[in-house]
């Protein structure tokens, strides 16, 4: 999706960029808050990234983890190469794509995004919804939690929760070891949200 000022005659103009996992079923509600949100001044415009699913388990699925019985050998690193080699030189080229960049996956995709928080520095904010973080013994958490106390380049991490998410203790020791430089911004929704309806939330 791109801005309602991309065709204008500004060609040095460049614009933000945004990853959405599970594209096919969130492009509805991302194309609807951000155009609502940058029409009226809250968020900047932005270059809008829907990837669709093609093999959901293994793309979204970091080696080292075990998801819905997977292997411990998925390609989510692959994956995320091509978002960084392949996809976004191609959006900087074509749509004139820019700083800051920001990641946002749902469920499956939330632990893509927690994974890539923990292990890369590409995007500045990571928004992860309703991420199943107790998997394979809180092994998500281990990972940011370590990239947070080598103080790694400055990040945003917002955890939004209905069904999954973090537990205290886990989110406590994240923000324990987080530099300066990092935001993070953890909020439980409750029992009137639920695992499908917290997409539209969060976007």
């Amino acid at each position: 999706m791109l801005p309602a000022s991309f065709a204008e005659r500004a060609p040095n103009r460049r614009y933000p960029v945004t990853i959405v996992l599970d594209g096919e079923a969130n492009v509805p509600p991302v194309a609807a808050v951000s155009d609502e949100l940058s029409r009226n001044g809250q968020i900047p415009e932005s270059v809008i990234i829907a990837i669709p699913n093609t093999d959901r388990l293994r793309d979204l699925t970091p080696p080292g983890l075990s998801v819905s019985g997977s292997s411990l050998h998925e390609g989510g690193d692959r994956f995320l190469d091509f978002i960084e080699r392949e996809l976004l030189p191609a959006i900087d080229r074509q749509f004139r794509g820019g700083a800051p960049r920001t990641f946002i996956g749902h469920s499956s995709g939330g632990i893509l995004a927690t994974y890539m928080a923990a292990t890369r520095s590409t995007f500045r904010t990571v928004v992860a919804l309703d991420t199943p973080i107790h998997l394979g013994e809180n092994w998500l958490a281990k990972k940011l939690t370590e990239r947070a106390r080598a103080a790694a380049t400055p990040l945003r991490y917002v955890s939004l929760e209905a069904r999954f998410g973090w537990s205290d203790e886990t989110w406590k020791t994240l923000v324990a070891a987080a530099p300066a430089s990092w935001k993070l911004h953890r909020e439980p929704l409750g029992p009137q949200e639920s695992h499908e309806s917290l997409g539209m939330i969060g976007m």
